[in-house]
């Protein structure tokens, strides 16, 4: 496992990221500060604020971690419930990966329909104001608890500070 100052290795020397050095570190993932958000949760007991400044980018580790079940969610719930590979990108404001009401990309509609995500991660390359991008293992049986994990870090920066 990597240290919390290793840096991103898709990234050329002279665009490197550091690992957040503002949460704890156990050899696998970071563990940032308590309190909720929008759609993801923060999981350690003490609030901290980073040393790094704005200007550097910092990688964050990502694991996604499966709640969606027949008990949680008993409409029309499938029985063969599953999840597809994960694919996570760090952007600015300017980019928007699919948008409720709007027409999807070719690459969003491949996942959605049949989980392939080779269009979707060509159409991040491509894009300007995506910085970085990540992607993970399905889950082939959604159960309580199942969880998936990229197996880099995903950089993130003061221009590109959005996930998607």
């Amino acid at each position: 496992s990597s240290s919390p100052t290793s840096i991103c290795s898709r990234l050329t020397s002279e665009e490197s990221c550091v690992r957040v050095d503002c949460c704890e570190w156990d050899g696998s993932f970071c563990v940032l500060s308590t309190g909720e958000s929008f759609n993801f949760r923060h999981t350690s007991n003490s609030l901290q604020n980073s040393n790094i400044g704005t200007g550097r980018r910092v990688g964050y580790s990502i694991t996604f971690t499966n709640r969606w079940t027949g008990i949680n969610h008993p409409y029309l719930y499938p029985v063969d419930a599953h999840w597809s590979p994960f694919v996570y990108a760090s952007h600015s404001d300017a980019y928007i990966m699919w948008r409720n009401g709007g027409t999807a990309s070719r690459g969003v509609e491949l996942v959605a329909e049949i989980g392939n995500i080779s269009d979707l991660q060509g159409e991040l390359s491509s894009n300007g104001n995506v910085l970085d991008q990540v992607s993970a293992v399905g889950i082939d049986e959604a159960f309580d608890g199942a969880m998936s994990a990229p197996s880099l870090p995903l950089c993130v920066d003061e221009g590109h500070p959005y996930v998607s």
